[in-house]
C-alpha cells in the first residue's frame, strides 16, 4: 500500500482527523476546486480528495441537483425528493468507507422516487434508440458513478455531469 492509501482494518479510523478519501472525476475535481473550498485536495495529480461524510453527502446532493436541473426537473417536487434523503446521512455515518458510493446511491434514490411518481429520469438523449428510456447509474454500488444507456451500451456522463 502507498502512503496515500495506508492499509487499515475496519476498526481503525478512516484517517487521524476522521476524514474519508475517494477519487473524483476531472469534472468533479474542477467543481471541488472552485465551489467547495473547505475540502482539502491532498493529491492534485491523482485527484484524491479527503472529505467528511457530511461533505460527501452534500457533494452528492449537489451533483444530483445539477442533473435534475439539466433535465428540467429541479422544480419543487424534484428538490423535495432530494431533500428527503436523510437516511443516506445515517448510512454514510455508519459506513465511512462507503463515502465514495454516496453519489451513485443518492442518484438512484432520486431516480427511484421519481419513478414511483410516474416520472422517468433522466431520459436518455445520448443514443439513437427511438423508444423513450431512462439512463441507469453504473456501477450500482461503486465509486465514480456514471449515467449509462443500457439500450445502446454507452456511458453518457458522470453523475453530476448531465
Amino acid at each position: 500500500m502507498s502512503a496515500l492509501f495506508p492499509q487499515r482494518n475496519h476498526h481503525e479510523p478512516v484517517s487521524p482527523t476522521g476524514l474519508c478519501c475517494f477519487r473524483v472525476s476531472p469534472v468533479q475535481h474542477a467543481h471541488l476546486q472552485h465551489g467547495l473550498t473547505h475540502m482539502e485536495i491532498i493529491a492534485h495529480a491523482g485527484k484524491i480528495v479527503w472529505v467528511t461524510p457530511r461533505e460527501a453527502l452534500l457533494q452528492a446532493r449537489a451533483q444530483v441537483l445539477h442533473d435534475l436541473d439539466a433535465r428540467r426537473l429541479a422544480d419543487a417536487a424534484g428538490v423535495s425528493i432530494l431533500e428527503a434523503l436523510a437516511e443516506r446521512r445515517w448510512w454514510v455515518d455508519q459506513w465511512a468507507d462507503g463515502v465514495a458510493y454516496v453519489g451513485g446511491l443518492v442518484a438512484q434514490d432520486v431516480q427511484d422516487a421519481l419513478f414511483d411518481e410516474a416520472t422517468r429520469w433522466p431520459l436518455c438523449t445520448g443514443c439513437e434508440v427511438q423508444a423513450e428510456h431512462a439512463l441507469r447509474v453504473s456501477p450500482e454500488l461503486g465509486a465514480d458513478p456514471h449515467w449509462v444507456c443500457e439500450e445502446a451500451g454507452i456511458v453518457v456522463a458522470p453523475v453530476g455531469g448531465l
